[in-house]
């Protein structure tokens, strides 16, 4: 089976939102000064099921995601106050001090308005189909005349492009505005695959029987801490949090805790 391979987009993602109903105050110049002053670190998040996501019955911020976050902000001196954005606009908002940071995947489009800390850990791309298509591998989605969802402004939505223009990818790619519509339009038939990173779609398939895991990849991304160019004491700081959570295994705890297969990486990929 042959395999794409991407040059790895460089770096991570994050979010999720419970404090709607919290003042959002802008970041200073110095984030780390307003972090101490302030007593939180504004996290940007969007809904991405089941990294991060508001719990229907709770209310209540959930995913591996939401939990990295809470524990980088403590770290970093703060409690994590979490703002919700969406995919399309999450670097403008860090860029514009919506919020301080975002965890994210890295890719060029994402490199060119923000910067990002040294990665958290690694995951490949994959995409899930419908149990009853019949199709097992990457390969078979990928053909002309069958359609792959993805949510709009994602690393996915950015790879593929790529890979399209490319000629790696001759599929038809669907591009739908979260998660939720990208799943229903596979489970509708109108489309024939969604795609995304490993740890949401072996998540994903548990939690729906109807949907299966293709065999194959067709590129990887890091997750990492996004935040504003120019911040460079922030820049010390996120890294020193990232590599200390690889060290003392917070991070793999957490993959661990949430049953996400990423390879952890650090700054040995820098």
């Amino acid at each position: 089976m042959r395999r794409v391979i991407y040059n790895r987009l460089k770096a991570t993602l994050f979010g999720a939102a419970m404090a709607a109903t919290v003042a959002i105050a802008p970041a200073s110049a110095d984030v780390l000064e307003d972090v101490k002053s302030s007593g939180q670190v504004n996290i940007g998040w969007a809904e991405w099921r089941p990294l991060e996501y508001r719990e229907t019955t709770s209310g209540e911020l959930k995913g591996v995601l939401i939990a990295f976050a809470e524990e980088i902000a403590k770290r970093l001196g703060g409690k994590a106050n979490f703002i919700q954005d969406n995919w399309q606009t999450m670097t403008m908002g860090i860029d514009s001090d919506k919020f301080h940071i975002a965890l994210m995947g890295l890719s060029e489009a994402r490199k060119r308005v923000v910067d990002f800390s040294i990665p958290l850990y690694n995951v490949p791309y994959g995409v899930i189909v419908q149990d009853s298509s019949g199709l097992k591998t990457w390969d078979e989605v990928n053909q002309s005349g069958n359609k792959i969802s993805v949510t709009t402004g994602s690393t996915t939505d950015e790879l593929l492009a790529l890979l399209q223009k490319s000629g790696d990818v001759k599929a038809e790619v669907v591009r739908l505005k979260d998660v939720g519509g990208a799943l229903l339009a596979v489970t509708s038939g109108k489309a024939t695959a969604f795609a995304t990173t490993l740890d949401a779609l072996e998540q994903i398939t548990e939690q729906q029987k109807s949907l299966r895991l293709a065999e194959g990849t067709f590129g990887a991304t890091d997750y990492g801490i996004a935040y504003k160019k120019g911040e460079e004491a922030l820049n010390s700081a996120l890294n020193d949090v990232v590599q200390a959570m690889i060290d003392d295994g917070t991070a793999e705890k957490l993959l661990t805790e949430y049953a996400v297969k990423g390879s952890i990486v650090g700054a040995a990929t820098q």
